[in-house]
């Protein structure tokens, strides 16, 4: 594997736990505010 395209794998790698860390924390939000609206419905 060129030097190159090992390089461009680590970005993408990098980018795609960015995503992964995004996604889990939007969906802990998600079920936080899904709790609090039932919470406030009471």
């Amino acid at each position: 594997m060129s030097a190159a395209r090992k390089q461009t794998n680590m970005v993408i790698n990098r980018q795609e736990s960015k995503l992964k860390f995004l996604h889990t924390f939007l969906n802990s939000l998600n079920n936080l505010t899904q709790q609090l609206l039932v919470a406030t419905q009471y």
